[in-house]
């Protein structure tokens, strides 16, 4: 008897019934794995739980891309230093705006950069302060960094 493949399944009557299911038993398990991998993503949510306009992931990329351009600059009072961060907090920036505070080791005193997004239907707009940390923020507990102090 001839047999009859198709992507890796056998479609020859004399195996396996009907050269229809044949194909179909290895399809279906082949596409109940991704399926139901994204149906548990969907219920637990899928998407990371945003503040001030982004992810804390989002923010600490910002908040990191920022304090290493500030370092660079030759007019910065942190020019020079080697920051490291230590973690991230909710804070505002203005009363009532709310804005992820990542908070930086260097060899002098600690930097605080106040980082929030402001969304629009067509882009987004990441904005940013830095300076001293206030005594609250760094008594905060941090959602991401090296330490959570």
């Amino acid at each position: 008897m001839t047999r009859i493949r198709f992507c890796g399944c056998d479609l020859s009557r004399s195996r396996r019934g009907t050269p229809v299911l044949s194909l179909y038993r290895p399809v279906r398990m082949r596409l109940i794995v991704p399926l139901a991998g994204a149906a548990l993503a969907a219920s637990c949510g899928g998407h990371a739980a945003t503040y001030a306009g982004m992810t804390n992931y989002e923010a600490a990329t910002e908040a990191a891309d920022i304090i290493a351009n500030e370092a660079q600059k030759m007019s910065s009072e942190i020019h020079g230093l080697h920051p490291r961060l230590l973690k991230m907090v909710r804070d505002e920036y203005d009363p009532g705006k709310d804005a992820w505070v990542g908070v930086f080791e260097t060899e002098g005193p600690r930097v605080c950069v106040w980082v929030w997004a402001d969304t629009t239907v067509m882009s987004t707009t990441y904005n940013y302060d830095f300076g001293r940390c206030p005594r609250k923020i760094l008594r905060a507990k941090g959602e991401l960094g090296a330490t959570t102090s």
